[in-house]
């Protein structure tokens, strides 16, 4: 420390060390605000932020210059209509022939609506796994240690090349729900609502694999990334209820004009009414009158 006075560099070194302090507590705002943000995406009503701007008088331009903006999972239209939603940062490769329809999970998770067609399977295959189905819908998610399996419709068979008997000519059995994974054929076949994970591990390649149940709940959350998303920021509560509308099996309207140019800032799942309408009740005074199982209207508090 005595070298700055000796050499009459103090200024500098005083300089330097405030531009340093700056940094460094510019670098702990930014890593607050991430950990903030990650709180924040996380879900549920604690988690949700809103804004209490429907105080303040809101203009046709104030409304149009907050939009609000739906985050979806990327959704693929396979040529023989089946539909893949990919999670961000998986990779698939297609390859469909006049008797099977293979898609190659390479990177990531993704979720497979398949179309009926038994005289043509549709395979999935994951780091040397294949998920065989028919007509069915199933989530594959791959990484480096092991392929997870979660069947939300039907009724899948997983072959891990050991099938004494080909799983083409198994088909129809998939379909109608009659195969079963037995000695004799090596193949392990899982129904909706259970989850079976394969190791990757060369010791492990040969163990019998255990289908596991999921009650609804776990299965639901499992599946939460399919969801949309709603990003709102400042939006006007009618242009929130119109997207909400979208992704919904209930539907919101407003019985009182005045409550469109309430402000809503946060990120929300698109069916997750429950938690809008807690928050509504709870920061803007706004209940709920349910109409029927599937139509809701909100109205001001008397």
């Amino acid at each position: 420390m005595d070298w700055p006075a000796q050499a009459g560099a103090v200024d500098d070194v005083l300089r330097a060390l405030d531009d340093r302090l700056r940094e460094r507590r510019a670098v702990r705002r930014r890593a607050m605000a991430a950990v903030l943000a990650v709180v924040f995406l996380a879900g549920g009503a604690a988690r949700f932020a809103w804004s209490s701007s429907h105080e303040s008088v809101t203009t046709p331009a104030e409304v149009a210059a907050a939009p609000a903006t739906v985050s979806a999972p990327e959704r693929q239209v396979l040529p023989d209509g089946s539909i893949v939603e990919l999670r961000p940062g998986a990779r698939i490769s297609v390859l469909f022939t006049d008797t099977l329809r293979r898609v190659v999970l390479e990177e990531g998770e993704a979720h497979f609506q398949v179309e009926k067609n038994a005289a043509r399977p549709f395979v999935v295959a994951a780091q040397g796994v294949e998920f065989w189905a028919v007509g069915t819908a199933f989530n594959v998610q791959l990484d480096s240690r092991s392929v997870e399996l979660v069947v939300t419709e039907g009724r899948v068979a997983i072959d891990r090349g050991n099938a004494t008997v080909p799983p083409t000519a198994l088909a129809p059995a998939i379909a109608t729900g009659v195969a079963s994974g037995g000695e004799d054929m090596r193949l392990t076949t899982v129904d909706a609502g259970q989850r079976v994970v394969v190791e990757a591990a060369a010791e492990k390649a040969g163990a019998d694999l255990l289908a596991e149940a999921m009650p609804p709940d776990a299965l639901a959350a499992r599946m939460a990334w399919r969801v949309p998303r709603l990003e709102l920021s400042g939006t006007p509560l009618a242009e929130a209820i119109r997207l909400i509308n979208q992704h919904s099996k209930i539907q919101l309207s407003l019985g009182d004009p005045s409550l469109a140019s309430v402000r809503l800032s946060g990120i929300l799942r698109a069916d997750n009414v429950d938690t809008l309408l807690s928050l509504l009740a709870e920061s803007h005074g706004i209940r709920a009158e349910k109409r029927s199982e599937s139509e809701i209207v909100l109205r001001k508090n008397r």
